[in-house]
């Protein structure tokens, strides 16, 4: 019934979140630590955390991130695309002159999904 709400209560889902809803049972339990990625700490990973929250509403680029939190640009992308892929945050693209620059968005709503990694 469960799967059944979650499929047509959406009008687009993605992978990560679909993986999510329908594993989450059998793989990670909501009090149990998840493991970070190869190359991530949990240190870091609140350093870019709170960073991320004093950003509030407003888009911010990789390199912003990286100044406030005193993290190479190079670290901080990484976060930045862990944060993405479990949709903490919202990864837009922006061309201009050079190469594109990526924009993130906070999505709040999601934090709760970050906090078994950092537990």
């Amino acid at each position: 019934m469960q799967q059944n709400h979650l499929l047509h209560g959406h009008q687009s889902l993605s992978q990560t979140s679909l993986d999510r809803q329908l594993l989450s049972q059998t793989q990670t339990p909501d009090n149990t630590q998840a493991n970070l990625p190869k190359g991530l700490t949990q240190k870091t990973l609140q350093a870019i955390i709170n960073k991320v929250n004093d950003s509030g509403e407003r888009a911010f680029s990789t390199d912003e991130i990286a100044e406030m939190a005193n993290i190479s640009r190079v670290s901080v992308r990484k976060y930045l695309k862990f944060l993405a892929d479990i949709e903490v945050l919202e990864e837009s693209m922006t061309y201009g002159i050079g190469r594109p620059v990526y924009l993130y968005t906070f999505n709040k709503e999601n934090m709760y999904i970050v906090q078994q990694y950092l537990q």
